[in-house]
């Protein structure tokens, strides 16, 4: 029964790159700062391959790429409301470093997205008004973040007993227990 929680969980994941008011689209991600604080951010889903890896998007520029360059091991988290899912992941991060293939991405993203990637100052610059950000013609920017998942622990609230499972990937797959909630 945990091999099919598994398979449910990817399946969502995935169907949450399609749907956008899909639950999991937006999921938060912890990382370790420097001197050791804890930051949390929301991300939004971009791509699920395989099992292997979940795909997000952000600018280069951010704080969260220097955490991930100091310690590439995070947190996720996403929480369906409806059916009353957690799923809590530890993941290791890889930098997209292909410039041909972030081209390719890049193009692929619609003009009102790019917005997101090309303001001439890097995310958390002190402005002093809203309307004051302004903007590069180029994706300069952008970066890929492919995130894999080490472990995985799901747990779905309900009645008569809530149910938690843990994930550890191994050598040969991904290994499961129920655990108590």
């Amino acid at each position: 029964m945990t091999r099919q929680m598994l398979t449910n969980l990817f399946s969502e994941l995935s169907s949450a790159v399609k749907k956008k008011d899909h639950p999991y689209r937006y999921f938060t991600m912890a990382s370790c700062g420097f001197n050791g604080h804890i930051r949390q951010r929301t991300m939004v889903l971009r791509d699920v391959i395989d099992a292997n890896f979940l795909v997000a998007y952000t600018d280069k520029r951010s704080k969260k790429m220097r955490h991930i360059k100091e310690h590439n091991e995070v947190s996720l988290l996403f929480f369906n409301p409806e059916t009353l899912t957690q799923i809590n992941m530890i993941a290791y991060v890889e930098i997209e470093r292909d410039k041909d293939a972030l081209k390719k991405k890049w193009d692929k993203i619609p003009d009102y997205s790019k917005i997101d990637y090309i303001t001439s100052d890097g995310p958390g610059t002190i402005i002093d008004h809203p309307d004051d950000i302004e903007y590069n013609d180029h994706g300069g920017n952008f970066a890929m973040l492919y995130f894999v998942p080490e472990k995985i622990e799901i747990l779905q609230i309900k009645r008569p007993n809530h149910v938690r499972a843990s994930f550890e990937k191994t050598n040969f797959g991904w290994e499961g227990v129920f655990i108590t909630p």
